[in-house]
């Protein structure tokens, strides 16, 4: 017989481990602000005979302050965090269940933030830049720019103080679209301030013939029809008609003798029209009046919550007008910004009659018309409201154009 000699494997199997539970999250503790040196830290106790736990803590100098009790096995009470080993020994000899609920302080509570001072620090970034540039033109957005170089457009918005770095409430729309219009090249267009935008959109008055027309030819304003050039379309109105902002001039459509329409095409043409204008304004003619010298001092005051505050807020001028912005931010801490402007002011003697006040006003009037207006008449109306106080109302009567295409 053969003896088979047979090898038994053996495959040693290492256990497979088990995945570990994951840890419970700990409950973050609340850190609140004090300007106390001393750390102290909230306690929650649960545990019968609460006095016989109170004896033992004082027996040993330990200190409870805010002492509250919830019900009658809780109770939390505010303890220096160098008695905290004493306290928790004391809680567990005497069978006493206890949980770290809060901590105060000065330094627990930079302690507590510094898990988010890189966001902290981004908000305190972010608020700081919104609060000293709020209110002031960060970007300028200008649309319809074809033949008008957008470099020169914009150069001349902020020669004119409407670019980057002015004041939006100084703005003033009406006033900015009269001066864009005025502009070589534009014939009409719109603006507006958005947050920190400045957004204007023009339509240019010299356009290609490959751009030129559109749906319609409308009016940018009320008027009185002096002169229709028809380029392309039918024309709606006549010399001496009367026409509302936005009414039609120029219809894209041609028709046939019996009033029948045949086709659609670009409507193109330019409109004008008598508008009339009026220019009020309140001036006074007392002995003197205050204007600013166009000096100017910035102050900026930084205060944290009550206790203290960085920077004087005097005015290094005699006599001054101020303009004064604040913001606070308290996600990390508690500091609040004081932004002050201090403008220089002169006292001038009032030497011009209200005769000569009202012609600067017509003239200056005059001006903001668009550089199209052509038989321009004005007239100032002066009425006395009080003492020294006068209304001047301007009534400026000129032939501009009036017309705008819609695309």
């Amino acid at each position: 017989m053969k003896a088979s000699n047979e090898r038994k494997k053996t495959v040693n199997s290492k256990p497979q481990r088990q995945p570990r539970a994951p840890k419970p999250k700990k409950k973050p503790i609340e850190s609140r602000f004090s300007p106390s040196p001393i750390t102290y830290i909230t306690v929650k106790i649960e545990g019968f005979n609460q006095p016989k736990l109170i004896s033992a803590l004082a027996a040993e100098g330990i200190r409870l302050k805010n002492l509250k009790k919830s019900s009658q096995k809780c109770l939390t009470a505010r303890i220096a965090k160098k008695d905290s080993v004493k306290t928790f020994a004391i809680c567990k000899k005497l069978c006493y269940n206890y949980e770290v609920v809060g901590r105060d302080g000065l330094f627990a509570y930079f302690l507590g933030k510094l898990s988010r001072v890189g966001i902290v620090l981004g908000t305190l970034a972010c608020a700081a830049i919104a609060f000293f540039c709020g209110g002031t033109i960060t970007r300028v957005e200008v649309s319809g720019l074809n033949d008008i170089s957008r470099a020169d457009f914009i150069a001349t918005l902020e020669e004119n103080g409407y670019g980057v770095g002015a004041k939006s409430a100084c703005i003033d729309r009406d006033e900015l679209r009269r001066f864009v219009n005025s502009m070589s090249g534009v014939a009409e267009c719109s603006a507006e301030v958005r947050g920190n935008t400045l957004i204007i959109k023009v339509i240019e008055r010299d356009r290609s013939e490959a751009e030129r027309g559109g749906k319609a030819v409308v009016a940018a304003s009320d008027a009185v029809i002096t002169r229709v050039v028809c380029k392309s379309g039918t024309p709606r109105v006549k010399t001496g008609d009367v026409v509302k902002n936005g009414a039609t001039l120029i219809e894209g459509t041609l028709y046939d003798g019996e009033g029948n329409a045949i086709t659609e095409i670009t409507a193109d043409g330019e409109v004008y029209g008598t508008t009339v204008t009026a220019v009020t304004k309140i001036v006074s003619t007392a002995a003197y009046r205050y204007e600013r010298t166009g000096r100017k001092s910035v102050k900026t005051a930084v205060s944290f919550g009550k206790f203290f505050t960085l920077g004087a807020m005097s005015s290094p001028f005699d006599s001054f007008e101020s303009e004064t912005r604040s913001g606070e931010i308290d996600a990390f801490l508690p500091l609040k910004f004081t932004r002050t402007e201090y403008y220089e002011t002169a006292k001038i003697e009032n030497t011009a009659t209200i005769e000569e006040i009202a012609e600067e006003v017509r003239l200056a009037a005059e001006r903001e018309l668009t550089k199209t207006a052509t038989a321009i008449k004005s007239e100032a109306i002066i009425t006395e409201i009080a003492e020294e106080l006068y209304e001047i109302r301007v009534l400026i009567i000129a032939e501009t154009l009036v017309s705008a295409v819609v695309s």
